[in-house]
């Protein structure tokens, strides 16, 4: 396991945020790794788990790196709610697009941003729900699409962050947390959505 803290400036002074490179057959280790930073509070963990670019040979690569993140998902959910810090932890399982419907010719699957899934919990979000849905092969999303500015909208509002505030880069650029000139018409519902708190994803 693998681990550095980042200086944070983004979202606020207070705040810190530590990346946790998950190697082959490390799913407890960076799982207890996450949760020792979780509860010395560190405000943002991530865990990194390499292997997923799957362009040719995709079955056996995703045997390899599936069941290492499926154990420490399971097992770091599991130790969250057992020591009451689920409801104030949101966890994000996602990557950054998702794969091809149809394999390649070298028995791989693409990149593929039309249409992929991120899974929630803790933090408010009701579990057991599945909001929105692909057509029959996976090709578009066919009913209640999610942008990604929704979804970081979400994260923002789950954590308590305005999502409108507005930084500067060190060259003096502007820099705002989310693009909200790029929200769908159905951001104003997700939020209320996936948790039922709140009428709306920015306010």
């Amino acid at each position: 396991m693998r681990s550095h803290q980042v200086d944070y400036q983004i979202f606020g002074d207070d705040m810190q945020f530590v990346e946790i490179g998950l190697d082959p057959g490390e799913s407890v280790i960076a799982e207890a790794g996450a949760m020792m930073y979780l509860e010395a509070g560190v405000t943002f963990v991530e865990v990194q788990s390499t292997g997923w670019d799957t362009h040719s040979n995709e079955l056996p690569n995703l045997k390899n790196v599936v069941p290492p993140v499926d154990r420490g998902t399971a097992a770091l959910l599991a130790d969250l709610k057992e020591r009451g810090l689920l409801g104030q932890t949101l966890v994000v399982w996602m990557g950054e697009f998702g794969r091809t419907p149809r394999v390649n010719l070298t028995a791989g699957r693409d990149h593929y941003p039309q249409a992929f899934n991120v899974a929630l919990a803790g933090g408010g979000v009701k579990g057991g729900q599945v909001v929105g849905a692909t057509a029959r092969l996976g090709t578009e999303v066919v009913e209640r699409p999610v942008t990604v500015p929704d979804l970081f909208c979400t994260f923002c509002q789950a954590l308590g962050i305005n999502p409108r505030k507005e930084n500067q880069t060190n060259v003096g650029r502007p820099l705002k947390i989310v693009d909200l000139t790029v929200l769908s018409s159905l951001a104003m519902a997700f939020w209320s959505v996936i948790a039922g708190l709140r009428d709306t994803v920015c306010p």
